[in-house]
């Protein structure tokens, strides 16, 4: 996660100017995240997909996966951005939970078209493998002997 940030993400909060917040951005947290809202978080997404190209990743995996990178930014990545002394587990949970919802969103996007209008959400799609409870379901499904 960290090499695929960009260098202007690095810069931002190396230098102090990160004065916290959410790091995934949705348009709507409410409803499934859209092909935009994958497209605004490549980068996020883009190290987790290939970890898991089978299945979305557990919400605990990615919140410790966000803790890890906040310490490689020496703890200045996860800040509260209303300083309201929210614990960083917290802003990694939180974090973790939209990173959890765009994942799925990759992969109801894949399901429904194998390519698609924007490179970057063509480049995640690519990276994505059947699940194998489908890849099961449908064996059973297709057996004439049950």
């Amino acid at each position: 996660m960290f090499e695929g940030l960009p260098l202007c993400a690095h810069n931002l909060i190396k230098n102090n100017e990160w004065k916290g917040g959410g790091i995934v951005r949705l348009d709507n947290a409410l409803s499934r995240p859209s092909a935009g809202d994958v497209a605004i978080n490549y980068h996020m997404l883009k190290p987790l997909i290939p970890f898991s190209p089978d299945k979305v990743c557990s919400g605990y995996f990615i919140t410790d996966c966000l803790l890890g990178l906040d310490e490689l930014f020496e703890g200045k990545l996860l800040v509260d951005a209303a300083d309201g002394g929210k614990r960083k587990v917290d802003i990694a949970a939180e974090e973790a939970m939209k990173l959890k919802m765009l994942m799925g969103a990759v992969r109801a996007l894949w399901r429904s078209s194998p390519s698609g209008q924007h490179p970057r959400v063509s480049e995640l799609k690519g990276m994505l493998r059947p699940s194998p409870s489908r890849r099961r379901l449908k064996e059973e499904v297709s057996c004439p002997c049950h």
